[in-house]
């Protein structure tokens, strides 16, 4: 479904079209969501070819999400990402 997204935003975005992507990060890749956490390097390969990428920020923050703390997630790291249509 990622991919998918990756590239109906590659084709339907006009060049020069920028678009913020927030992403959470955890260390626990056997949890599934929601949240879904995506990995900076994932964030890379789904839209490296037609986008630019810029992590604006990065900030590690408590979930305060009782699905994932009942799970062992207390902490996630947010990222916020600009993306530059090529």
């Amino acid at each position: 479904m990622r991919k998918a997204y990756a590239e109906l935003m590659s084709e339907v975005l006009a060049s020069d079209t920028h678009v913020l992507l927030i992403t959470i990060e955890h260390p626990y890749e056997d949890i599934k969501g929601p949240p879904f956490y995506v990995k900076e390097e994932e964030v890379k390969s789904l839209f490296g070819q037609a986008f630019a990428i810029e992590r604006l920020a990065a900030e590690e923050r408590e979930t305060g999400n009782p699905w994932l703390i009942e799970r062992g997630v207390t902490h996630v790291l947010d990222k916020v990402y600009l993306l530059g249509k090529k």
